[in-house]
């Protein structure tokens, strides 16, 4: 993990004991990371104001407007990606996608689905 984004985690619920993969720093990114990072760079919060909490009928906590917000957000960024391509062969080109490779991080159950 990325030591921008393992700060957070590692500090607030792990007693800054979460270590970084030693490749890292040093890897190189897949073309549509790259796009993703110019657009949002490593690590985003929103501060989504007007949002509220509610329960479900399994009394898990749900933020609607939350979770509608995030749908769109990786609608959004996969609309960036799918404007890349790259080349299996000389006559092959595929587009890039970000299907099984990104992952959503919720404190509500709820929210899963």
């Amino acid at each position: 993990m990325h030591p921008v984004i393992s700060a957070f985690p590692s500090v607030n619920f792990y007693s800054s004991k979460l270590e970084d993969g030693p490749s890292v720093l040093t890897r190189d990114l897949d073309p549509e990371i790259v796009e993703l990072k110019s657009s949002f760079g490593r690590l985003v919060f929103f501060d989504l104001i007007d949002s509220s909490e509610s329960l479900d009928q399994s009394m898990s906590k749900k933020n609607i407007f939350e979770a509608r917000f995030t749908s769109e957000l990786v609608k959004y960024m996969e609309s960036i990606v799918n404007k890349l391509t790259y080349s299996i062969d000389e006559k092959t080109t595929v587009k890039r996608t970000l299907k099984d490779r990104i992952g959503i991080v919720t404190p509500y159950k709820a929210h899963i689905k």
